[in-house]
């Protein structure tokens, strides 16, 4: 790689381009990331400047469409000069007269790796280079492929193409330039840095490095002029793409009716930032949570626990009003900027009460859930995100009260230890490749400076000497008996707080307190006892071992949070922030359970549910009626799969996250009901149960059952197996794509002995590789066989797979499980829900779809319904009974 070229074209006495280290100095790097940018370049036409750093130097393309992130598409690539590394980080404009004169954007960057044990310098001259991005909007694989000349060809052309993985969109041609419109470096618009707006470097023929106005009124002339083309030409190539049609090239967006209520997600309190390019993290706001409603184009404001406050908020109101929008939900956080530029909840406050202070009011908006016909609720938070920011942008206006929250990629302990120097609350973490999950879940976690939390008001006390209103709050927090009391918060307020809460504090006075454990002697002394209805946020020290609040101070009331809603928040482990994500909630249409209304009884498929209210899966708030509502509309599904099969059964009494237990056998004598029956397989006093009808799923559930496993064989002939499974189980350390890679050579193993198989996920963290077989050779027989197959792959690729238990094996690999063949042994049946957080189920998955799919967690009982009737039966016709190859 050589700078001869760059040099050439370039006279550094008139500009202040960077000259470039010399190679040998550059690959000083070597230890280094490999780095790689994407620059808009605004020159005589519009287009991207592709570099990848390669021995030394960023080797370049032009790239006049810029990339897409469809599979199908190939973007032509002609390659130009290399130029230094340094380039990578400039922004700024380039005066007229200049070589390459414009302005130019740093419109992605990262990091890159050539695929595994390919040499990119080789690869580049042989013509085709296979490689991964780690960048901010360009991620996974990509293939870039050197044309054969025709003709006379100045500079040799590529072709710049996505290659079909998680992060693969197809059918979405231009969006990601299109929507993806602002500078990963400032977030800035080719516009605002033409402008000099913000920090922008503007190169000048005498060396200067600031701009002067008259450069500044070039640039942005020639600027106008480009984007008046730019856009006349995108015009006559194609049609103006609408916010349904933004919304429908989203991969995971899903036809349906907008829901005329929606649970936001929240963020699960964890002790640290997570780390990883998986992340992104942005400011904790300190205002109201808000979700925006627009039908037929009026928009309605709801608070967290449901409140209507659209007239409250009316210029925030009028500023969504005034995007166009048809339907659609907003998620964002409603805030008052104070003079200093930060949000402010008591400027809130003071602006709620005093119209004269509304010009503050601002709302950050970081989410859409649902667009013009679409939920984007099970599409990745990157997509929503830059659809979202593509309605800001093309509503042609400059919204002060509508703004974008930016995030930074990555380095979250970092980003968190500036937050706390900023005398900032904290961050807000979001795993950019999961869906929306309606309630509080580990795709979202929050890390704090300091801690503080939400308390419930259930009494207060006299005051004391001269002091006027109240003496202190008694606060707590629900637990699963009641109102737990959490002790006194005696400061933090001031004179005209405490008279004014007194009155609202009064008017709720009753005789005996709300709490299971109220406070006794010295502690209650001039206690008034209220009813538990208002929260407040408090700060404090730390929790004492008897759960008291240590040192706690009264920060404000927080009218937007429902009393039942609070509970005590636990600093969770950051290991919780690392497993994958769970697939949205879809708008429930086919309800089935039911309340009798004489009995008071709710009831699935004629099944009464006790404790229907009960969260089974506490963390997104399923409760044990929606479970049951689940297993009756899969029911179609999964029956052929269960019906007539023994099981095994994971039980959790209590919901998922308290004791759970394995049962495979159940003693004779104990109470199976109606619905399901039990087959006697041996001559031991033990009983294995089968399923017949959906009833027998939905009873299942009743009696705490949150997994359900098959063996591989039906009755009557439980001693032949109709199914052989190879579990895909990978160590926590590798990708999702290792795990899609086994699946596929095991698919071409059994391919070449003439098996065709079927593939789904497990509802954790591997996949399940599944040949239907005629019940003809025994379980002996077909673990020999399975176990072949997997040793097989082990010889074949020792540093990728593993086919023993072993634990220290298994580092860094995918271990092959072939042991699910053996008889008794079992494996999660297809549908059924996993008694694991987010309530994900395991899921079948078409071969053409895998490679697509963002992992093996990504369904769950609240979307898989959707799910199903949008792609129905992905098996259909794969599931032919065969023949094992004969013995050799």
């Amino acid at each position: 790689m050589s700078l001869r070229v760059y040099k050439r074209k370039r006279h550094f006495d008139r500009t202040t381009e960077p000259s470039g280290a010399p190679v040998s100095v550059a690959r000083a790097r070597k230890g280094a990331s490999l780095s790689f940018v994407v620059q808009e370049h605004a020159a005589s036409r519009l287009h991207y400047d592709f570099r990848l750093e390669v021995g030394g130097t960023l080797k370049s393309w032009a790239v006049p469409k810029g990339p897409s992130l469809d599979p199908e598409v190939k973007r032509l690539a002609v390659e130009v000069e290399d130029h230094p590394i340094e380039y990578g980080s400039f922004e700024g404009t380039i005066p007229e007269g200049e070589y390459g004169g414009g302005t130019v954007m740093v419109w992605d960057r990262g990091t890159w790796s050539p695929k595994k044990g390919m040499d990119a310098p080789s690869a580049l001259r042989e013509g085709k280079l296979e490689f991964e991005l780690q960048g901010e909007k360009l991620r996974g694989k990509w293939v870039i492929l050197r044309m054969h000349a025709r003709g006379s060809v100045e500079k040799p052309q590529w072709l710049l193409r996505k290659v079909q993985d998680e992060f693969a969109r197809p059918e979405s041609g231009d969006t990601i330039v299109e929507n993806a419109s602002r500078s990963v470096k400032t977030g800035r618009t080719l516009d605002e840095i033409a402008a000099g707006k913000g920090s922008a470097d503007v190169w000048t023929s005498n060396g200067a490095k600031t701009a002067t106005k008259a450069n500044a009124k070039v640039a942005v002339k020639k600027s106008a002029r480009r984007k008046a083309g730019s856009q006349k030409a995108k015009a006559a190539s194609r049609p103006t793409t609408s916010h349904a049609e933004i919304a429908g090239t989203l991969a995971g967006a899903i036809d349906a009716r907008m829901p005329t209520e929606l649970r936001p997600q929240l963020a699960t309190l964890v002790a640290d930032a997570p780390e990883g390019a998986d992340w992104i993290h942005e400011v904790k706001f300190d205002g109201y949570r808000i979700l925006a409603f627009v039908k037929d184009g009026a928009t309605r404001l709801l608070s967290r626990n449901g409140k209507d406050w659209t007239d409250k908020f009316s210029l925030i109101t009028r500023a969504i009003d005034e995007l166009g929008l048809t339907t659609a939900i907003l998620d964002g956080e409603l805030v008052a900027v104070d003079a200093a530029g930060r949000t402010s909840f008591q400027a809130l406050q003071g602006a709620i009460k005093n119209e004269n202070h509304r010009a503050s009011l601002a709302y950050f908006l970081f989410d859409l859930p649902y667009l013009d016909g679409s939920d984007l609720r099970a599409c990745t938070l990157a997509d929503r995100r830059t659809a979202l920011r593509a309605i800001l942008e093309r509503s042609g206006e400059e919204h002060s009260r509508l703004r974008f929250s930016d995030a930074i990629s990555g380095h979250g302990h970092d980003v968190l230890q500036q937050a706390c120097k900023l005398t900032l609350e904290g961050i807000v973490s979001k795993r950019i490749n999961a869906p929306y999950t309606c309630g509080r879940g580990t795709d979202w976690v929050k890390s704090k400076c300091t801690n503080r939390q939400e308390m419930v008001i259930g009494g207060y006390t006299e005051p004391r000497r001269s002091r006027p209103g109240f003496g202190a709050l008694l606060v707590g927090h629900y637990g699963k008996d009641g109102l737990v009391y959490s002790g006194k918060v005696g400061t933090g307020f001031d004179h005209a707080f405490l008279k004014s809460l007194l009155k609202r504090l009064e008017r709720l006075e009753i005789a005996s307190p709300s709490f299971i454990d109220p406070p006794i002697g010295a502690e209650a002394q001039g206690a008034h006892w209220v009813r538990p209805e208002l929260v407040c946020e408090i700060e404090f020290f730390e929790w004492t071992e008897d759960g008291r609040l240590r040192h706690p101070s009264f920060v404000q009331l927080r009218e937007d949070k429902d009393a039942h809603e609070v509970v005590r928040e636990r600093r969770q482990p950051l290991g919780i922030a690392r497993k994958s994500g769970r697939a949205a909630r879809v708008p429930d249409t086919d309800r089935v359970y039911r309340r009798t209304e004489a009995s008071g009884e709710h009831q699935v498929l004629g099944v009464t549910i006790s404790h229907p209210e009960r969260e089974v899966f506490a963390d997104v708030g399923i409760t044990k009626a929606e479970l049951a509502e689940y297993y009756s509309l899969v029911a179609p599904w999964m029956m052929p799969f269960v019906k007539g099969r023994p099981l095994s059964v994971v039980r959790c009494p209590q919901g998922q996250g308290s004791q759970c237990f394995y049962q495979k056998n159940w003693q004779r004598g104990e109470t199976v009901g109606s619905h399901v029956r039990s087959l006697r397989l041996s001559s031991t006093s033990v009983d294995c149960l089968i399923l017949d009808e959906p009833t027998s799923l939905v009873w299942l559930v009743q009696h705490g059952v949150l997994e359900v496993h098959t063996w591989g064989c039906t009755e009557p002939q439980v001693a032949r197996p109709d199914v052989m499974v190879f579990d895909l189980d990978p160590d926590e350390s590798l990708p999702w794509s290792a795990v899609v890679k086994a699946a596929q050579r095991v698919r071409a193993s059994l391919k070449r002995d003439g098996l065709e198989s079927v593939v789904k996920t497990t509802g954790g963290k591997g996949l399940h590789v599944m040949v239907f077989l005629k019940p003809g050779a025994s379980w002996d027989r077909v673990k020999a066989y399975s176990k072949s197959a997997a040793d097989s792959l082990v010889t074949a690729y020792p540093e990728e797979h593993v086919a023993t238990m072993s634990k220290a094996k298994r580092t860094g690999r995918v271990f092959i499980d072939y042991l699910r063949n053996s008889r008794g042994a079992t494996f999660v049946a297809p549908y059924s829900s996993r008694a694991r957080a987010g309530g994900t189920v395991s899921m079948p998955v078409a071969w053409k779809s895998l490679s697509a799919l963002g992992g093996a967690a990504t369904h769950n009982v609240r979307n898989a319904i959707a799910h199903l009737k949008k792609v129905g039966d992905v098996w259909e016709g794969s599931i032919k009974p065969q023949s094992l190859p004969a013995e050799s």
